[in-house]
Parts: structure tokens; C-alpha cells; sequence
């Protein structure tokens, strides 16, 4: 039987210095190819990492390691952790509307994530 928990993190502290832009599909698949294993959703409003690990108490100190990275950026994450394996989903602002999608600061959070 699979066991699969789910987390869904949003910090508290909003960062200075204001929104960050909404970058073009190009720069983002530009930018990607830095940063390897992560991906763009099918909307291209994400970003997407699946990390398998050699077991499920790995798989849980990488998704802690996540949200602590992910908290004090006020960066809406959701981790889903399905026994050795671990998914994270980088969200864009819910605030934004419309005019959400991928950023300069979500890829660089998901180049700290790894």
C-alpha cells in the first residue's frame, strides 16, 4: 500500500522590494535548462521537481528541507511526499491573478531546492 501525505506551505513575511515580473516562456525555458530536473507545468504558471529518494525517511527531511527554504519567501509551495518519492510544485502568487506565472524569484528558489 502507497502512503502519500501531502503539504501545502505558504510563509508568512512577504518579501521586500515588491512583486517580481512574470517572465516569457522563452526565458523560462532558457533559465531551465540551469536547473536541472525542474520543469514547467502544462500551464507554464509553475514550476515542477519529482525527486526519488532510497527511502521514506529521506524523501521527509527533503520535503522539511523545502519548506524551511520556501517559508520566509512567502513562496506558495506544495510538497507531496508518496513514500520514497517527493514532489514539489512552485506556485505563483495567488494575488496576482492573470498576471501570475513563473519568476526570476521562483527559479531562483527552485535552483536553492536543487
Amino acid at each position: 500500500m502507497r502512503t502519500v501525505k501531502e503539504k501545502l506551505y505558504r510563509g508568512t513575511r512577504p518579501e521586500r522590494g515588491g512583486g517580481d515580473a512574470r517572465l516569457r516562456s522563452q526565458q523560462v525555458l532558457e533559465l531551465l535548462r540551469r536547473i536541472p530536473g525542474w520543469l514547467p507545468t502544462p500551464t507554464g504558471r509553475a514550476l515542477v521537481r519529482v525527486r526519488e529518494f532510497t527511502s521514506p525517511f529521506h524523501a521527509e527531511a527533503f520535503a522539511t528541507f523545502v519548506a524551511f527554504l520556501t517559508a520566509p519567501k512567502s513562496q506558495p509551495v506544495k510538497i507531496t511526499i508518496a513514500e520514497d518519492q517527493v514532489t514539489v510544485l512552485l506556485r505563483p502568487d495567488p494575488r496576482l491573478g492573470s498576471r501570475a506565472g513563473i519568476t526570476r524569484s521562483m527559479l531562483d528558489l527552485a535552483a536553492a531546492i536543487g
